[in-house]
């Protein structure tokens, strides 16, 4: 009984021994897959518990570029909000047969994940493994699952592409959060929450002005 209350309580996770782009590394290791294609399906299993943080932390990237790419933030947002929903019931990700089976070209696929793998080797000098018992209240665990969906709805406004870098921080909330709980960071965490009241007030401050800029940047163009 008391286990189970125990469980109730905590997360169960205990932080990784090796770190995130030694973990990623393995994942790019593909030399043993015969296929020229990989599926989802097989990087999910790859990287784990990792899988969903990874994968929301891999389509927010793009937005960290000055090039829009068009409905981007629906689809990025829709897998934030979908991955963020098995992160709030602790449950194993299920993604649909279809995105599950669907192949990717291995080239590629290894491209974006060295870009990610750099990005990450970079930010592990500021990110590591502390204070890890903020990490093991479930009640956490709930609140950081909620705030990623929070801000996975902000990635759905649909804003002109004119207005290049409009989904920039809330990706950038995304991806510090994702690192956060990747690498059991209890101070990094500080910041993905700075970032998401940054995301918040950024987004709110382009709905009020985005009319205003939207005319005045086609003024200039004509």
């Amino acid at each position: 009984m008391e286990a189970e209350n125990k469980n109730k309580k905590s997360t169960g996770r205990i932080p990784h021994e090796q770190p995130l782009s030694t973990r990623l590394l393995n994942v790019l290791d593909l030399d043993n897959v015969d296929s020229d294609h990989i599926t989802i399906g097989h990087f999910i299993n790859q990287t784990g518990e990792d899988s969903i943080p990874l994968l929301q932390m891999l389509v927010c990237l793009p937005f960290c570029f000055p090039i829009p790419i068009p409905s981007w933030g629906l689809i990025a947002g829709s897998i934030v909000i979908y991955t963020g929903y098995f992160q709030l019931t602790r449950k194993p990700l299920d993604l649909p047969g279809k995105i599950e089976n669907t192949k990717i070209p291995k080239k590629n696929f290894q491209k974006v994940l060295r870009v990610a793998n750099r990005l990450i080797a970079f930010l592990e000098k500021w990110i590591t493994p502390r204070h890890t018992r903020y990490f093991e209240p479930l009640i956490l665990h709930r609140f950081h699952a909620l705030l990623m969906i929070f801000v996975g709805f902000l990635l759905w406004f649909p804003w002109p592409a004119i207005l290049i870098l409009n989904n920039f921080f809330p990706a950038i909330a995304i991806i510090a959060l994702s690192l956060s709980l990747m690498e059991h960071d209890g101070r990094a965490i500080w910041v993905a929450y700075l970032l998401s009241i940054l995301s918040v007030i950024y987004t709110i401050l382009l709905i009020y002005l985005g009319e205003k800029i939207t005319a005045t940047l086609m003024n200039l163009i004509r």
